[in-house]
């Protein structure tokens, strides 16, 4: 292994900043507080509650790609390389604002012919259902409108590096909207027909709270009346990336569509469940993915092989220590961990579940790389990846899923469908982009993972004694201390394979290190950059 030089540490320090723990800390609040709704929904609403918000927010969301096209990554590029902000800004306010009508106007009248029952008439449900499915897309119409709106700050935000102003407006939606939902599922509302389109309400509740923020945190920039030239340079460089905005829109909300379309509300809601509790595996890789890509780019810039090496490997290493025992946790106490806090209804979707846990596993282990096709500039590389990935999950659903499928007999097989599709495509982009990886930058597999394993059978094999010999049946708070045992115990078997040392604490401290992070925080709302 290359022995890393004083350049590559300096790129490891600055994923230690207080900007990388800010995007942490916003992806695990996420992950935490979007469950924390989830336990609430699911213990006093049900899954056809879940079901119905789940289709509702995936069926706006695809219509949602009208109302970006992928303009916001264009803004971003031009800001960071325009001498004249304000005229960029312009630009993509006008831009956004045109396509926030297009996709208002073209969402009203599908949810009309909805309820019309010229589109989407099979979808399983009666009457009341239906209602409640229209009243809950009205909703998240406005939601999204919201977010098109709040996005011509944050993009902005974003290109100009100021990462507080990004994720304390996302963390402020966060806390509105779940205050909301918890509000709701615990009050007498939760019984009622209008219970699906009031948690739909939360969404809009929260986005309402952000969008005020964010209006104040944009009052110090200058917004100029853009002029044709630079509203064309806009739009010409929409092509390379619209699409690839689709694909990733699509493979967002493609599973709960499929699996609403053909099954229905109730299993939607059930297939919906178990996926977000699976959505901690990613919630870390996501976060390094992204911080290293400024590397990875800036490397390959110089064509530095062997840093670049450096840096993929090492994200790639502490991704692999976080993703591997929390997806071996999630199998060994999988049926536990659904009883527990999302009722003994999900238990039918266990199954669902462990296969998401996998899938989500898999894919995180290779997510960094995603970041060294973007570094290199190959993004139609990515592209072609993409439509594979997309394609072949479409395809597997519209066979695994449906019990009938144009008259067919096919598979049937629901959630799970859904769920093995998933894993499928994410082998498939696993040695995809591992191959990739190597042929741009000859980017190897980290072996050390191997190690990490070792490590989670360890871990597994004693959490799963200390349960045997201590425990009856498995509550949260045996899942909470069984929990402390195996991060204790994975810890210390990484210690002593050479997996875990002081350089590794001293990298998670400063990324948890909340006193700089809060002063970052205040410093950058307040307008004193460092």
């Amino acid at each position: 292994m290359p022995v890393e030089d004083a350049s590559v540490a300096s790129d490891a320090a600055r994923l230690m900043s207080p900007k990388a723990a800010l995007s942490v800390v916003n992806n695990v609040a996420g992950a935490l507080l979007g469950t924390t709704a989830l336990v609430f929904i699911a213990q006093n609403m049900g899954p056809s509650a879940l079901g119905i918000l789940g289709y509702a927010m995936a069926a706006m969301g695809v219509l949602s790609f009208l109302s970006d096209f992928g303009m916001g990554s264009v803004h971003r590029t031009h800001v960071k390389h325009s001498v004249d902000v304000g005229k960029c800004i312009g630009a993509y306010a006008a831009i956004r604002l045109v396509l926030l009508g297009i996709f208002s106007a073209v969402t009203l009248v599908i949810i009309e012919m909805w309820k019309d029952g010229v589109v989407g008439a099979e979808m399983p449900g009666d009457q009341v259902v239906l209602g409640q499915l229209v009243d809950s897309m009205y909703i998240f119409l406005v939601y999204y409108v919201l977010l098109g709106i709040s996005q011509i700050a944050t993009h902005t935000f974003d290109a100009l590096d100021s990462m507080a102003k990004v994720h304390v407006p996302a963390i402020l939606e966060l806390v509105v909207r779940v205050s909301f939902v918890v509000f709701v599922a615990t009050s007498p509302l939760a019984d009622t027909v209008n219970g699906p389109a009031l948690l739909a309400t939360a969404y809009a509740a929260g986005m309402i709270a952000s969008v005020l923020l964010v209006a104040m945190l944009m009052r110090s920039y200058e917004i100029a009346i853009p002029d044709r030239l630079t509203i064309m340079s806009y739009i010409r460089s929409l092509l390379p990336v619209f699409i690839v905005s689709m694909t990733i829109i699509l493979d967002l909300f493609l599973d709960k569509l499929v699996v609403g379309y053909f099954w229905g509300e109730v299993e939607l809601g059930l297939y919906f469940g178990v996926q977000r509790m699976a959505v901690f595996v990613g919630v870390f890789s996501l976060s390094v993915a992204t911080l290293i890509l400024p590397s990875v780019t800036t490397y390959f810039i110089k064509r530095d092989v062997v840093a670049s090496w450096e840096v993929v490997n090492q994200a790639e290493r502490y991704v692999s220590l976080v993703v591997i025992p929390t997806a071996a946790f999630y199998l060994l106490y999988g049926s536990d961990i659904i009883r527990t806090f999302l009722t003994g209804e999900f238990s039918p979707a266990v199954t669902t579940m462990d296969v998401l846990v996998i899938a989500a596993a898999v894919l995180a282990l290779v997510l960094p790389l995603r970041s060294v096709i973007v570094g290199v500039g190959k993004p139609t590389n990515l592209f072609v990846v993409n439509i594979g990935g997309l394609s072949l999950q479409l395809a597997l659903m519209l066979v695994l899923v449906p019990d009938t499928l144009l008259g067919v007999k096919v598979f049937g097989l629901k959630g799970l469908g859904a769920a093995v599709a998933l894993l499928v495509t994410s082998v498939y982009y696993f040695f995809t982009l591992r191959y990739m990886a190597w042929r741009i930058g000859r980017i190897l597999p980290n072996s050390r993972s191997f190690k990490h394993l070792v490590c989670a059978i360890v871990m597994v094999g004693t959490m799963y004694v200390v349960d045997w010999l201590l425990f009856a049946s498995v509550g949260w708070l045996a899942l909470i201390f069984l929990a402390i045992l195996g991060v204790l115990v994975y810890g210390a078997t990484a210690y002593l394979l050479g997996e875990l040392d002081r350089a590794d604490y001293r990298y998670f401290r400063s990324m948890l290190n909340p006193q700089d992070t809060f002063q970052y925080v205040v410093n950058e709302l307040v307008g004193k950059r460092a």
